[in-house]
């Protein structure tokens, strides 16, 4: 039966209008995701850097796809993930807006790890720590764009079947 999960600690969107999404039993997402397929650089805590695939985006983390040598410089100790050894890294990504180019620069924890079939082989899933006001000022800006183009979308789509929907 589908319920409403509650944002992690300190991941909470106090002064925006996202809402958490029913999810089913066994998903860990909590608010929705865009995809977008936009380059992301990391830089760890020994200063390292590296770059990755961002897959999509939310409110509350990220989700990127890289290589091998990406995965380890992010998580240095490999081996299974628990509350002891996940990474704190800095990402910076430019997020499209429609009022130009936005760099998002947010410190994020590494949440998970996996492995696909096709290359890159790793997708990492990371949490956002708490937001600063421009970082969540860009997430709102970013977030509100997509669902109006989404019910812009849906609207147009509707427009062939000679119906319109007032919003």
């Amino acid at each position: 039966m589908p319920h409403l999960s509650r944002p992690l600690m300190g991941t909470a969107h106090r002064a925006s209008s996202w809402q958490p999404i029913p999810v089913t039993d066994g998903e860990q997402r909590v608010y929705p995701r865009i995809v977008l397929e936009i380059p992301v650089a990391f830089r760890n805590g020994l200063g390292q850097h590296c770059a990755a695939r961002l897959r999509n985006l939310a409110p509350d983390g990220l989700q990127v796809q890289c290589n091998v040598v990406t995965a380890q410089i992010i998580h240095p100790l490999g081996g299974k993930l628990q509350a002891t050894n996940r990474s704190i890294l800095h990402a910076t990504a430019v997020l499209p807006l429609m009022s130009g180019p936005e760099t998002l620069s947010v410190g994020v924890r590494l949440l998970y790890s996996a492995t696909v079939n096709e290359e890159p082989r790793c997708v990492l899933g990371f949490q956002f720590l708490e937001l600063r006001p421009i970082p969540r000022r860009l997430l709102d800006a970013f977030f509100t764009e997509q669902i109006k183009g989404t019910l812009n979308k849906s609207i147009l789509d509707f427009s062939e079947y000679g119906t319109s929907l007032c919003l």
